[in-house]
């Protein structure tokens, strides 16, 4: 009874390797059929850095295109931010190479040396962020020279504070995040 299982898997074997072997069943080619890929990257295993394109949300939700851009092998470094309104993406692409010196400005260059942890990010409506491009927001409230229509400043408030006298609770309740109103930035 065992010989005769054996000889019809044996049997069945050719069978099952043709089948393996056969090629997936895909789409037909034609000379129309693009024959680029699906996605690309530059940055190639060898290349002696890391680059990362993230989306930071930002207090208002709004969701900024950030390009972080670190040596291999770094960790914990100090990191340089530079917001800019001029394509964070191109500012990471100065020549396609696998050099981290040669992918970023050539100022950057002592900073990623050093290993500073290089970061750009779009501002707001620009590129790839989103929001609106504003190019400069409008005051809120009345803007009046006297000081007290300001309202009360961290300034003010330290200089209270440094002669020994006490803080106006109406001072702490405007300067208490929770109940002060946003500037939109």
């Amino acid at each position: 009874m065992i010989r005769s299982a054996l000889r019809s898997a044996a049997a069945l074997l050719p069978l099952l390797v043709l089948t393996a072997a056969a090629p997936p069943a895909s789409a037909p080619v034609t000379p129309m059929t693009p024959d680029v890929v699906a996605k690309y990257d530059q940055v190639r295993p060898e290349a002696d850095f890391i680059k990362r394109v993230v989306m930071v949300p930002m207090r208002d939700r709004v969701k900024l295109y950030t390009v972080i851009v670190m040596r291999k092998g770094t960790a914990n470094g100090p990191i340089l931010l530079s917001r800019t309104p001029y394509d964070a993406k191109g500012s990471t692409a100065r020549t396609p190479s696998q050099s981290i010196v040669d992918i970023l400005p050539i100022m950057d260059k002592e900073f990623v040396n050093d290993g500073y942890i290089r970061v750009y990010q779009d501002i707001r409506g620009k590129y790839g962020s989103e929001g609106d491009y504003v190019v400069t927001r409008p005051l809120i409230g009345s803007v009046s020279h006297e000081t007290s229509s300001y309202g009360p400043s961290l300034i003010h408030l330290g200089l209270l504070l440094l002669k020994g006298q006490t803080v106006p609770p109406s001072y702490a309740q405007d300067l208490n995040p929770a109940t002060t109103r946003s500037t939109g930035w």
